[in-house]
């Protein structure tokens, strides 16, 4: 991801590998609107799916990771409640 340090604006995206014409689309959309860095954080999107991948790279960006809290269910299940980005502060 290149962006713009002040406001966040994506201003390129680099995919490489088997699956990155999977990931086109995305990148092309984010570009074409101008969007930031926190926008498409913020976007929901299917899991498990190829786009953790974005979705990571947009949160490197901001030192953040993807997480996933659990909510258990009984004893033995469990389902996922949320997703949370966790931030270096």
């Amino acid at each position: 991801m290149v962006s713009d340090e002040t406001y966040g604006e994506v201003l390129g995206i680099h995919i490489i590998g088997p699956l990155a014409t999977e990931l086109l689309a995305e990148a092309a959309t984010v570009l074409n609107l101008e969007g930031t860095i926190d926008d498409m954080m913020n976007m929901m999107h299917a899991h498990p799916t190829v786009w953790e991948a974005m979705g990571d790279a947009f949160a490197s960006v901001r030192d953040c990771r993807l997480t996933f809290d659990i909510l258990l269910v009984g004893a033995q299940h469990a389902a996922p409640l949320q997703r949370n980005w966790a931030c270096v502060e």
